[in-house]
């Protein structure tokens, strides 16, 4: 996502606030957001990382990245 599209701004002015053990109940892209917690589990300056549950069950791994023209996602 551009960095200077209005989501993208919201996001990061959020991620800024996150800290370790923070959860989330949704993400930058709603499609992976139902009913799943997002915990933070890391924190740097331009780099976020959380651990996603369903229902207490481990289900995804998220990274989010800071970039010069953009945020980057990635789901494992």
């Amino acid at each position: 996502m551009r960095r200077d599209a209005p989501a993208a701004k919201t996001e990061l002015e959020l991620l800024r606030s996150v800290k370790v053990g923070d959860i989330r109940c949704s993400v930058l892209f709603p499609a992976i957001d139902v009913d799943i917690d997002w915990i933070c589990v890391s924190v740097a300056e331009k780099e976020w990382e959380f651990d996603a549950t369903f229902l207490g069950q481990p289900l995804f791994h998220m990274k989010i990245v800071e970039l010069p023209e953009t945020i980057t996602l990635e789901l494992s």
